[in-house]
């Protein structure tokens, strides 16, 4: 501001020895002073319209955000609901009841059943799974090369034994969701707490392509949690 001000008292100093020019020139440094004011005071007011209107763009896609989480997050509630009145939960009333949501929901990649299998009963759960039509079932983890092989001795095993998705792909029943570290946390977490709980981002075992996973613990009426349900 000072360094303005001495420019134009200088320069008025010089004009006044040179009257004829006075007129235009303080019309061309008023002018200028004028166009340089203006231009900044449109910047500032276009500045701010731009801020107000990435704000408003901002808030309106993390609302939209929140009601898709939402929207999934009740299709898992209903899903627990679902098992808690029914008796038994088949393969096939697993199908028909997720089959809709997911032809709505392009959010949702798939959705999986857990079956939480104890070290000493896994040999026989193995054998059962084989029996419903899945042959060479195993319940398996990934190399970090993705390459699958037999899991690892554990105390117990949370293998994927339903799943419903649009792109059909059985290669993913019999993964060992606890074999993963980074689905391991999400899925203790939903365990032990009893409630929902996501992972943070992974590989989807189907197509290696980024994700999460999301878990809700599914209580037997016996009060035993024995399954968790996630949509990946």
């Amino acid at each position: 501001m000072n360094v303005g001000s001495n420019w134009f008292n200088s320069l008025t100093e010089s004009l006044l020895s040179h009257r004829g020019y006075i007129p235009a020139a303080l019309t061309l440094c008023i002018g200028t002073s004028l166009s340089l004011a203006a231009s900044v005071l449109l910047w500032h007011s276009e500045n701010q319209r731009l801020q107000v209107q990435f704000h408003q763009q901002a808030d309106r896609l993390n609302v939209t955000l929140q009601q898709s989480i939402n929207k999934n997050l009740e299709f898992l509630y209903s899903l627990e609901g679902f098992y808690r009145a029914s008796t038994e939960v088949s393969r096939q009333d697993f199908k028909q009841f997720t089959q809709p949501a997911l032809s709505r929901n392009s959010a949702i990649h798939s959705v999986n059943w857990i079956r939480r299998v104890p070290a000493a009963q896994k040999a026989a759960y193995e054998q059962t799974i084989r029996a419903e039509g899945f042959p060479a079932f195993q319940i398996y983890e990934r190399t970090p090369d993705k390459k699958q092989v037999k899991a690892k001795v554990r105390s117990e095993y949370f293998p994927i034994i339903y799943r419903e998705a649009l792109e059909e792909d059985n290669k993913v029943i019999g993964f060992d969701v606890a074999s993963s570290p980074d689905r391991k946390a999400a899925l203790e977490k939903s365990v032990n707490t009893g409630k929902i709980a996501a992972s943070g981002r992974i590989r989807l075992v189907s197509n290696n392509q980024p994700g999460l996973q999301v878990f809700l613990p599914v209580h037997r009426r016996t009060s035993s949690v024995d399954n968790s349900v996630n949509g990946r």
